[in-house]
């Protein structure tokens, strides 16, 4: 344990509940999403491509759209990992 916080279950509920509401409105506009030591949240558009299904061998066109990324920071890559330098 790193803190010593006491939180109940509701209180927990209600901040996650506005947190991801906050993160994903913030998405849906465009903008991207930075948590102190833990990583960026962004959108970016795909290209659009084309597959093959795997069945009938079929060439199928896939649109471009917006998709979304997370990218860790060095630190929480760190910590993740057992590294604490």
């Amino acid at each position: 344990r790193i803190f010593d916080i006491v939180v109940s279950r509701a209180d927990l509920y209600t901040h996650n509940i506005y947190l991801f509401t906050l993160l994903s409105q913030s998405l849906v506009d465009k903008k991207s999403v930075r948590l102190a030591n833990f990583g960026t949240f962004e959108t970016y558009t795909s290209k659009a491509t084309t597959a093959q299904n795997q069945r009938t061998g079929e060439r199928i066109a896939v649109p471009s759209k917006e998709r979304c990324r997370f990218r860790a920071y060095e630190a929480f890559k760190k910590n993740i990992s057992g590294n604490k330098e």
